[in-house]
């Protein structure tokens, strides 16, 4: 079952596309961002072969959780950013790192990892000891959790491009094995299930959906990166919304409609109106709901970009926007626990928007 699907970077690309399109950047600083997003497209076309291969076998499976792209945070500060996690009812899991080597690696006797650039070998950093990193923050984000399913054993894996060529060393050598193609891993994965046992397989059948409520409460833990591209290319932060915004229209002066009588005048610009009274927290779940499956099984999550609804029922996600009905305001939304208010400082206007679920039997 798709519990998390990727994030979006569709507004990260276009940051980035916006910053190497400023007037007076240097060679080197354009060069600097068309890598990164060079970089950045090749990940996310690698995790999307990966993903493929993964939801179409196990996409609808009630006894796998697939979660995609789920970036975990640490209270001692330790971060991983799982690229694949699938989390079985008989206790086991699988930390899945895609690469994008579409012209190939070879894998040393020694254990380092090579890409081919399509001329020479050259050097990358090991996926194998990236995933036990990774294992490592899952472990710790597992001890943290409220959900009382127990995930017995973790299996790692690199996945590569269905297409590309793999150069191992001499059998015997070094361990290769978790290395594999992505149209050959549900191979592995189906062997990995068929080594647990009986007791193993008995343990699952009473399991009772456990490991749906772990997967949904690691989804909720999840923390997008938040990277200062301006700070690390160089640029001036002020300039950047600009190029993102598009061309202002030209402004005309509104007319205002003729007013019925006895109707209630509106206040004048620069007076705050009057603070909406706050709906209750059934009234603000019945006007929000998923733009893919309409379901309102919905929580608000904080990403790079702010505030957006998660569907719990499909796992897509949604974006809030908020407009002040006052030309020229801007309403922002505002956390306080797990109520969200929608507010104008120009107003001075303040509302609840929305209330999160705490997470309670795999519901959040």
């Amino acid at each position: 079952m798709l519990i998390k699907t990727a994030d979006d970077r569709t507004s990260t690309l276009a940051l980035l596309d916006a910053i190497k399109r400023m007037p007076g950047l240097t060679a080197c600083q354009r060069s600097l961002v068309d890598q990164e997003i060079r970089t950045m497209k090749s990940g996310i076309r690698g995790e999307a072969d990966t993903a493929y291969e993964i939801d179409f076998h196990l996409g609808k499976s009630e006894n796998t959780m697939v979660l995609h792209d789920l970036r975990l945070e640490l209270t001692d500060g330790r971060t991983a950013q799982i690229d694949h996690l699938l989390i079985h009812r008989t206790g086991q899991a699988w930390v899945l790192e895609s690469k994008k080597v579409a012209n190939g690696i070879k894998i040393t006797a020694d254990g380092e990892f090579l890409r081919w650039n399509g001329r020479t070998y050259e050097g990358m950093a090991s996926p194998i000891s990236q995933n036990e990193r990774h294992i490592e923050v899952l472990r710790g984000a597992l001890k943290e959790r409220k959900c009382g399913f127990v995930i017995d054993k973790i299996h790692a894996y690199v996945i590569v491009s269905s297409k590309a060529r793999i150069d191992r060393p001499k059998a015997g050598a070094f361990d290769t094995s978790s290395v594999v193609k992505a149209d050959q891993f549900l191979q592995k994965f189906d062997k990995d299930l068929d080594r647990i046992g009986l007791f193993g397989m008995l343990g699952g059948i009473f399991a009772a959906g456990g490991q749906k409520d772990l997967a949904r409460e690691l989804a909720m833990m999840h923390r997008p990166i938040e990277l200062n591209y301006a700070a690390r290319f160089g640029v001036s932060p002020d300039a950047i919304p600009q190029l993102l915004r598009p061309s202002a229209a030209p402004k005309v002066a509104p007319v205002e409609p003729a007013r019925p009588i006895n109707a209630v005048p509106e206040p004048k610009a620069g007076l705050p109106s009057p603070i909406s009274p706050a709906p209750t927290e059934s009234q603000s779940r019945n006007v929000h709901a998923c733009r893919f499956c309409q379901s309102a099984n919905l929580v608000i999550f904080h990403g790079p970009y702010g505030y957006y609804f998660k569907c719990l029922d499909c796992s897509k996600n949604t974006p809030i926007k908020v407009s002040c009905s006052h030309a020229g305001h801007t309403e922002r939304i505002r956390k306080d626990g797990l109520t969200f208010y929608r507010e104008c400082a120009d107003c001075g206007s303040s509302r609840v928007f929305y209330i999160n679920e705490s997470i309670t039997g795999g519901n959040s």
